[in-house]
């Protein structure tokens, strides 16, 4: 399959992650528990991708996803729920002399998606969107147009796959296309959503995107999920309908705008995690949040998950088990850091709705 244009090579950066540390409790802004979280009913370790320095590892779809950068840049392992790898593969193409993978994911059955670059032998730099099977064996190979950059990626499922990127393009040309968010099936892209310029100012909407942390992906059920945090703004498309709906939310409650993590249940509840920039004291501030999004409103809520809300100031007063983190959703339990998990995930489930 030919690539259509050449791009800029992917560069990686390496993320540390820094998890927050706290001392203190406080209540929901209404003084009274609305949602909260349950005891771990399961706690893993990852021993050998969760620990300091190392790539930060991303959940989807029931695993853990892990770029073997170290190793080798076209190198991504994923691990299932117990801890065990279950699958390595390679995303390296015929006739490339080299690969590496910006970002990757998890199919419904089993196989890895990456999206990535290579350098080929006539010169030519390309980018790719590609899927394994539950072997390892890459099955499906999507060139991309443009000047088109994949940061995220996941499978709808019916199978087709949905990329959250930029395309620096939009600045010199009146007909690039500006959209964000665009849906491919293996003939190629299909459809596209969110212009760059409607999420904010150039560069800051590209660099929400580009930068890990700032931007989540998630296929759902029946619908797409964007949240970007710097713009704060919650976008999903209905995966029948294709129609794209928006919402500003409401940070007015939150302890900070740094995201931590973002979640959708299969149930379809919301959750984000933030936290603060240290203030001069060196005080730190994070916690779980429940974002609603009604349809036929513009602004979507944000409601504490009551007892994650904390301040610290030293990490070694944190009481053991407080919420430090969010990576995902397993079903309707949500994927979490918390104090005393170590090199390990929890696994809670979210007891009570707002009324």
């Amino acid at each position: 399959m030919r690539f259509q244009s050449a791009f800029s090579k992917v560069t990686l950066v390496a993320v540390v992650l820094c998890l927050p540390v706290a001392a203190y409790a406080q209540q929901s802004s209404q003084g009274q528990p609305i949602v909260t979280l349950s005891e771990p009913v399961r706690t893993t370790h990852y021993q050998e991708i969760m620990c300091p320095h190392c790539i930060v590892p991303n959940w989807d779809q029931d695993y853990l996803l892990h770029l073997e950068i170290d190793k080798d840049p076209a190198l991504v392992s994923m691990y299932d729920r117990d801890g065990n790898k279950m699958l390595e593969a390679h995303f390296k193409p015929p006739n490339a002399v080299s690969a590496s993978v910006g970002a990757a994911g998890a199919t419904r059955s089993g196989g890895i998606l990456a999206v990535g670059g290579t350098a080929m032998n006539n010169g030519s730099v390309r980018k790719f969107i590609a899927k394994t099977d539950p072997t390892g064996h890459v099955v499906e190979l999507i060139t991309m147009g443009g000047a088109f950059t994949p940061r995220q990626i996941c499978e709808s499922p019916d199978g087709t796959i949905w990329v959250l990127g930029y395309d620096l393009e939009f600045r010199e040309s009146p007909d690039a296309n500006k959209n964000v968010l665009r849906h491919y099936s293996d003939k190629g892209m299909v459809a596209s959503f969110i212009a760059v310029d409607s999420i904010g100012s150039f560069p800051d909407s590209v660099s929400q995107i580009a930068n890990t942390g700032r931007s989540y992906l998630h296929c759902g059920q029946d619908r797409v999920s964007v949240y970007l945090g710097p713009a704060a703004l919650y976008m999903e498309v209905d995966a029948s309908s294709g129609q794209l709906a928006r919402w500003n939310v409401d940070m007015s409650s939150v302890v900070g705008s740094k995201t931590h993590g973002f979640a959708v249940t299969d149930e379809g509840r919301l959750f984000v995690a933030f936290a603060n920039n240290p203030d001069p004291n060196g005080e730190r501030k994070h916690g779980l949040y429940e974002l609603k999004a009604t349809r036929g409103s513009t602004i979507a809520s944000l409601t504490a998950v009551d007892g994650t809300v904390t301040a610290f100031d030293s990490y070694k007063t944190v009481p053991v088990g407080t919420f430090l983190r969010l990576w995902g959703a397993d079903g309707n339990s949500l994927v979490v850091s918390r104090k005393g998990d170590d090199q390990g995930l929890s696994w809670v489930r979210v007891l009570g709705k707002e009324n």
